[in-house]
């Protein structure tokens, strides 16, 4: 950047003629800022010729529409991401947009929590690999539904009518509803306040609090504490999460109930959650210490 000579010309003994360079510089350095400005619209504005395509998001079996969900398009990644939206999903869970061509990513949030996780039923029965992403392709010639690095056919509807948009439809999957019982062994009654942890030794993922990860549901922790007030067990000795695939990853109790000791099991524990999975539990049990 260009730096102004003009503080050279400033002297001591003359406001009016200080006044005139503090002007200049005031004039230069919104010139600037305009610039830059506009060079970041530039950059977050679709480029060239685009498409128009209708996305419609709904979750489950019965195909519910997300509406009032929001998404957020983005293209690239680091400094040179570029960012489209977010939009607000209408009452069919639909947005339409109009995009140039590349290759983009589709990001849901939501205000209010959906029991269905941002992943796509084609990954359905799969264990957690590499995080699953809802992807869509625009050509000079149209718009094309991409999902693990495939063109996929199924949810793409062409236009109903001359020029108009084609629709395409992401289905998600539910999440699994995980639930980690504390019970007394002898008796069989569940125990309140247990704290559970869970961790992935292989991605040196260590001891951290679970947390549930359906659409809208609470961003975990900066801290991801294991002693966070709202992971323990209830009043009936159940901890409950909706969670997605878990393939690695380990559980344990990290704060025993006073006067109790683990029985069982001994240590951590695996349990298998594969996306699109109702259901996983296990139970941990515990002796009073005599």
């Amino acid at each position: 950047m260009h730096q102004s000579n003009d503080w050279r010309l400033w002297k001591p003994n003359a406001p009016g003629r200080n006044l005139a360079i503090v002007c200049r510089l005031l004039i230069t350095l919104i010139a600037c800022t305009v610039a830059v400005t506009s060079e970041l619209y530039a950059a977050d504005a679709p480029q060239g010729n685009t498409q128009s395509v209708q996305l419609r998001f709904v979750g489950g079996q019965e195909q519910t529409p997300l509406a009032g969900a929001e998404l957020l398009i983005t293209q690239g990644y680091g400094q040179l991401q570029k960012k489209f939206g977010p939009w607000t999903l209408d009452e069919t869970g639909t947005v339409q947009v109009a995009l140039a061509p590349g290759f983009y990513s589709l990001r849901l949030s939501a205000k209010k929590e959906w029991p269905y996780l941002t992943v796509e039923k084609v990954w359905a029965g799969r264990s957690r690999t590499i995080p699953p992403s809802l992807n869509l392709y625009v050509t000079e010639s149209g718009v094309e539904k991409w999902l693990d690095g495939k063109r996929r056919e199924e949810g793409f509807e062409p236009p109903k009518q001359p020029d108009g948009p084609p629709r395409i439809t992401y289905a998600l999957l539910p999440a699994c509803e995980l639930v980690l019982r504390a019970v007394d062994i002898e008796t069989g009654r569940g125990l309140p306040g247990v704290r559970f942890y869970t961790e992935n030794a292989v991605g040196e993922d260590w001891a951290h609090a679970i947390w549930s990860e359906n659409l809208g549901s609470p961003a975990p922790d900066e801290s991801r504490s294991v002693e966070h007030t709202g992971h323990v067990t209830d009043g009936e000795g159940n901890f409950r999460r909706l969670v997605g695939a878990n393939a690695g990853y380990t559980y344990g109790v990290s704060i025993v109930p006073a006067g109790y000791e683990l029985v069982a099991p001994s240590h951590e524990v695996e349990i298998e959650v594969t996306y699109g999975a109702k259901r996983a539990e296990q139970t941990f049990k515990f002796r009073k210490v005599r």
